[in-house]
Order: C-alpha cells, then sequence, then structure tokens
C-alpha cells in the first residue's frame, strides 16, 4: 500500500502525463491543429484575392505549396502573397506559414506585361511588374514623388517581361495622370491608355496631347474629359482598343446576385464605363462570353449573364450589333472574357479575362 507521500507523487505523475499529452495532441499549437489552422487561413487567403478558382494550396506542417495555372503575372503574384501573409510567419515556435513553394505556372508564358496605376480620392494604387530591381526603385520613386504620400505600391520584378521604352511609358503614364482629379492608366504590352476626369479643361486638352504622341514604340491614347464631357479619341488598333476597355473596367471583378443575371450596382457602373470606352473604338464587334457553370444554370444562365454584361455596356448608347454574346465552357479558365471579334483579326484576340467569381456576391 502506497503511503500519502507516494500517493501524491504518483497523482502529480499522472497529471504531468495528461497535460503532457493535452499539450501534443490538444493544444493549437500541437501538429495536427496548427497545420489545420494554417490550412483554413491560407484558402480563405486565396479566397480574398479571388484565386480559389485557379489557385490551391496544401500545407505540409507549416510550409504552403501553392499550385495551379495563374491567368496572368498579377494573379501569381497577388495569390502568392496572400499565402504568405495569410498567417503571421514568426518561426516554428509561433506557429505561422514559415516557407511558401511557389509550384503554379503562367496560362500564358507570352502574358502581356503590365503596369496599372488607379487614381481615386487623392490616394495612387500602383500594380504590376518592373523588369529589374533598379528600375522598380525609380518607379517607386516617382510614383512618391507625383504622389507625396498618397501612393500605394505593389510593383513586383518580373525579369525580361517588359517592351522596350517601358520606363518612358511609365513615366509619362504616372505624369499625366497625376494632372487629372481621378482616373486610371494602364500599360500592357506595348499599348499605353490613361482614362479619367479633370474639371480643367486645359488640362483634358494637354493631356490628350501628351497620349496622342505617345513614347516611342508605345501606341497610346488618352480618354479624357470634363465632368459631363465625352471622349474624343478614335480608337482603330485592336490591342489598344483591349487596353481602354480593361482600363475603363477597373480591377474589380464583374459580380452577379447568386444564381442570376442581376448585376451589382458597382459592376453596372463599371460596365457603363467600358461601354463609353467601347464606343470610340472603330473595330469589329466585341464578344462577351461568360463561363457556363453546370451547377448554377449552365449555358442558359452564361448566355443571359453574358447578355446583361452586353446592355449595361450600351447604356453608353452603343448599338446592339456592336457586340456578341458567347458561352465559355464550364472548364475554362476565366469566369468571363472580352475580345474582339475574330473577323477582324486573324486570331480572337482577349480583351480582358475576370478571374474573381463572377456568379455571386453577397
Amino acid at each position: 500500500m502506497l503511503t500519502p507521500r507516494r500517493q501524491v507523487l504518483l497523482l502529480g505523475f499522472v497529471l504531468f502525463l495528461l497535460l503532457g499529452a493535452l499539450a501534443v495532441f490538444a493544444s493549437p499549437l500541437s501538429a495536427g491543429n496548427l497545420e489545420a489552422r494554417l490550412q483554413r487561413a491560407a484558402d480563405e487567403a486565396l479566397y480574398s484575392v479571388r484565386a480559389e478558382d485557379w489557385a490551391s494550396v496544401e500545407m505540409d506542417g507549416q510550409v504552403a505549396t501553392v499550385t495551379g495555372l495563374a491567368p496572368d503575372r498579377i494573379a501569381q503574384a497577388r495569390a502568392l502573397e496572400a499565402v504568405r501573409r495569410a498567417a503571421w510567419a514568426g518561426g516554428i515556435v509561433a506557429g505561422g506559414i514559415t516557407k511558401v513553394i511557389d509550384e503554379t505556372r503562367l496560362e500564358r508564358e507570352d502574358a502581356d506585361f503590365e503596369l496599372r496605376a488607379d487614381l481615386v480620392g487623392g490616394r495612387l494604387t500602383l500594380t504590376g511588374f518592373a523588369p529589374d530591381a533598379a528600375g522598380q526603385a525609380r518607379l517607386d520613386e516617382l510614383a512618391e514623388l507625383r504622389f507625396p504620400g498618397r501612393a500605394s505600391l505593389d510593383v513586383r520584378l518580373a525579369p525580361g517581361g517588359a517592351p522596350a521604352g517601358w520606363e518612358s511609358a511609365a513615366r509619362l503614364m504616372l505624369g499625366e495622370l497625376a494632372r487629372l482629379d481621378y482616373g486610371t492608366g494602364l500599360m500592357k504590352g506595348d499599348r499605353l491608355v490613361v482614362t479619367g476626369i479633370s474639371t480643367n479643361p486645359q488640362t483634358v486638352s494637354s493631356v490628350r496631347a501628351a497620349l496622342q504622341q505617345g513614347p516611342a514604340g508605345f501606341v497610346s491614347t488618352a480618354l479624357v474629359r470634363t465632368p459631363g464631357g465625352s471622349f474624343h479619341a478614335r480608337i482603330e488598333d485592336p490591342a489598344l482598343c483591349r487596353t481602354a476597355i480593361d482600363a475603363a473596367l477597373g480591377p474589380r471583378p464583374i459580380a452577379f446576385s447568386p444564381g442570376s443575371a442581376s448585376l451589382t450596382e458597382p459592376s453596372r457602373n463599371m460596365l457603363r464605363r467600358a461601354g463609353d470606352a467601347f464606343a470610340r473604338c472603330e473595330t469589329a464587334p466585341l464578344v462577351v462570353a461568360v463561363r457556363a457553370d453546370p451547377e448554377e444554370g449552365g449555358d442558359p444562365l452564361a448566355l443571359e449573364r453574358a447578355g446583361a454584361i452586353i446592355t449595361a455596356m450600351r447604356a453608353a448608347g452603343l448599338a446592339a450589333d456592336r457586340f456578341e454574346a458567347s458561352v465559355l465552357p464550364g472548364e475554362a479558365h476565366s469566369a468571363i472574357s472580352f475580345s474582339i471579334a475574330a473577323a477582324e483579326l486573324d486570331t480572337q484576340e482577349e480583351v480582358r479575362e475576370d478571374n474573381g467569381d463572377a456568379a455571386t456576391e453577397g
């Protein structure tokens, strides 16, 4: 029979074993619980940047592996950065994501080099790529100079991807955008568009003239106007038309009410602006295609949604024969695509891939 002292010691030992087991198997920092928590955080991070359609992430302890076919470099970079920031790294003991392995691929390795600047409420958001660290630093410095204390910068490196003269084009884009009350500048490949509003008619004329001449090696235009005024540009180049529409659409995805072809109000306004831009294009019709989801209306709903997009763009005064509605197959990566009809091009060229969740917005 154990003495009272030995009973106390035995009880203490049993409690020690129980607490140890609890720490190993039930604690939030236990291997299984930690990995599950990080998996949830990483999945939510991909959803937050609208990458859940093409990217997936798998946790192995505190190491995340991201896979998928990215539509472009910007989407690829945003997804990887979102996973990196999904849970504080902080080292192994702190219980965060310590490493992200990139196993994603680009859908089109020759995708257009892109740099986008959005001026809203006096603040600049600059996203896209620079071909080298020195150019990236000069671009960041210029943005801070033009928009002191008002610039949000997310320019990443993409060696070898920029067209000749990209830096001159970027300087022109930021310089002219800084003169507007609000607007967007977009470089895609060797095409450059600045669009926006200024209350000063002289500024509007000056920006138009600057973009009409444009930087060497680039085709460019300005879709700028005074409030209540109209754009005066004529765009005959299909690639420049594509860039103008993309600039007008903005960085947010087009969204519908769940299970319907009813556009959200922000999307309807955005598409009206895109219609204003397309009205300046003298090209073949614009093909609007929406991906069919067999679990949500299939081809009929997809075609109805394409029609709703066209209707919203036609509010800019465009005739019905300027558009064609189409359906993307269910396995297509893009939720929505815009393209210039192939009748004018050797091959059908894509205007924009909207990789957000076009089906629903709560």
